[in-house]
């Protein structure tokens, strides 16, 4: 059984990579991890995307515009529902 853990992200470059790790240690490996970027203007997307990089469980979804957490969720929930996670 998959899990999707969906992060939506919005200028949390100070506390993205460890909301990544964290993710990643879980015992339970059979996980996927949908970051939903809602423009940020820092550098959280490049930590996310250097985390893509070393692990293909992480997938990063990025918004034209700012559209909020609710929103980010709702597409996090839809990619996840695609890509085969169950909860």
């Amino acid at each position: 059984m998959k899990i999707s853990i969906i992060i939506p992200l919005f200028n949390t470059e100070k506390f993205i990579a460890r909301a990544l790790e964290s993710c990643i240690k879980q015992t339970y490996s059979n996980i996927e991890i949908i970051v939903v970027d809602d423009k940020s203007e820092d550098k959280s997307i490049e930590i996310v995307k250097q985390f893509c990089q070393t692990d293909e469980r992480i997938h990063l979804i990025e918004n034209d515009s700012n559209l909020g957490p609710f929103v980010c969720r709702n597409k996090g929930a839809i990619y996840a529902n695609r890509g085969g996670g169950r909860f």
